[in-house]
């Protein structure tokens, strides 16, 4: 649950408890509003965690409609005056989680809730509610509206600071190539040759000189080593679209994502501009493959709240030693262990 979010949901939920406190008379328990409120306060608490989706997920547009039907539900069993508030509090939470046009079909659904409800009423008292309801979205929208203008804000701030960051980078990295040239010292040489100067991350040269290191232990008892192959699909035309800078970006994004899952004994490099290669110590081709999908699935859930990265997809191919052993016999090399990756399906978890 969101910070800003919190607090809104807290509100709710005082707000709940009072107009249960105040429209219940007699037996509370024989009440049904009182069992519309208990649940409704249940869903309140336990709505960011149900099926642990973002909250851009699709799922969360359901539970928000459940939202809005317990707000009826509480009118209807307990008083029409509980509507107004809860309906505010409801529209407030949905502006800070979900674009303008839901606030306004929340606000529709209400509406035509408040037209059956009091369609056998003075038609005076009928346009005052309307007035009422309206005096309740404008403040959502404009809520909604700020929000959005904020997090896009922030999202600018961060993206300059970060290419500031790249940028910054790149030309302390050139002058440390003009100092080790002037200067001759070989063990910074050897660093440099080993890094990816843009993403300081390590680099093709460096993935090898450990891949080659490995496969010469491949003869050991009990050592096997996977192998992955992170290959970022569209990537020129993300950055064709959006710069080098945020490329890079892009790159060291996925790079920390990957670097998040794999254990600390594990290598990690950027073997190509648009490939990530994995070397998995002590492990096999389904320790390879599982990983795959918890990476899979954690780049798709970075998409839903960003959606300049639709077009952006992992295609991951897994190899091991102890595999590539029993295809070739002692005849094996970093050429054939890469290349005869098999890419993960992640739709039916079979390898192709």
């Amino acid at each position: 649950m969101t910070k800003r979010e919190f607090s809104v949901r807290i509100l709710n939920i005082v707000m709940v408890i009072s107009f249960m406190l105040l429209y219940i008379k007699g037996n509370i328990f024989m009440s049904t509003g009182f069992y519309v409120c208990a649940l409704y306060i249940l869903f309140l608490i336990l709505q960011p965690y149900m099926l642990r989706q973002p909250f851009t997920s699709p799922f969360n547009y359901i539970f928000e409609f459940f939202d809005e039907l317990f707000v009826i539900g509480i009118s209807i069993t307990m008083s029409k005056d509980a509507f107004i508030p809860l309906t505010l509090f409801m529209l407030l939470r949905c502006s800070l989680l979900f674009p303008i046009y839901f606030v306004l079909l929340s606000y529709v659904i209400s509406m035509v809730y408040i037209m059956l409800t009091y369609s056998s009423t003075d038609v005076i008292e009928v346009h005052n509610l309307c007035l009422s309801m309206l005096m309740l979205v404008i403040p959502a929208c404009i809520v909604c509206l700020v929000k959005n203008d904020v997090l896009l804000i922030d999202k600018r701030n961060r993206e300059l600071s970060e290419k500031l960051r790249i940028k910054n980078a790149v030309i302390d990295e050139l002058q440390k190539y003009s100092d080790i040239l002037f200067v001759g010292d070989s063990k910074k040489e050897d660093e440099m040759l080993r890094t990816d100067y843009v993403t300081q991350i390590p680099n093709r040269y460096y993935f090898e000189e450990m891949l080659k290191n490995g496969l010469k232990k491949a003869r050991e008892p009990n050592f096997n080593m996977g192998i992955m192959m992170i290959y970022i699909e569209n990537l020129y035309q993300y950055r064709i679209k959006y710069s080098y800078s945020t490329e890079h970006i892009l790159v060291k994004r996925i790079h920390d994502l990957i670097a998040e899952q794999i254990k600390t004994n594990d290598f990690i490099a950027r073997y190509e501009e648009d490939c990530i290669a994995v070397l998995l110590f002590n492990k096999d081709i389904s320790n390879a493959e599982n990983l795959a999908r918890i990476i899979y699935s954690s780049f798709e859930t970075l998409k839903y709240n960003e959606p300049e990265l639709n077009d952006i997809s992992l295609k991951i191919g897994v190899n091991d030693i102890e595999n590539s052993l029993k295809d070739d016999g002692i005849n094996v090399d970093t050429l054939k262990l890469l290349n005869r990756c098999r890419y993960v399906d992640f739709f039916t978890g079979n390898n192709v």
